[in-house]
């Protein structure tokens, strides 16, 4: 007897995988991608491009994840690449800050 193959939801789909888990769906159990999409899009309401048969839907998948405000799980590394760019803004560099003064007197010399 041959074990029965399922799909298992990536960790970039985790916020779809804990709704879908909420709308009842067993998603341990879930077969192909396809379905899983088609259950998403059933129980959310919401029209997402089905793929041609033999592509991939993760892309679709994504896109309905995003639609229903969902957020997937992120890895240690982004959160820490995410830290590491706070209090980062300003002006590109120091030779691209403007002295208004200058700016207007330039502006009138011309």
């Amino acid at each position: 007897m041959k074990p029965e193959a399922h799909y298992v939801l990536p960790d970039e789909l985790g916020g779809l995988r804990d709704w879908l888990a909420k709308q009842g769906v067993d998603v341990d159990h879930l077969k192909t991608e396809r379905q899983a999409l088609y259950l998403g899009t059933v129980l959310g309401r919401r029209k997402v491009r089905m793929p041609r048969r033999g592509k991939p839907c993760f892309p679709a998948l994504l896109h309905l994840q995003s639609l229903l405000g969902l957020r997937g799980y992120r890895s240690k590394d982004w959160d820490k690449y995410q830290q590491s760019k706070l209090g980062t803004f300003g002006p590109a560099s120091p030779v691209r800050r403007i002295d208004p003064t200058a700016y207007q007197s330039m502006k009138e010399a011309k």
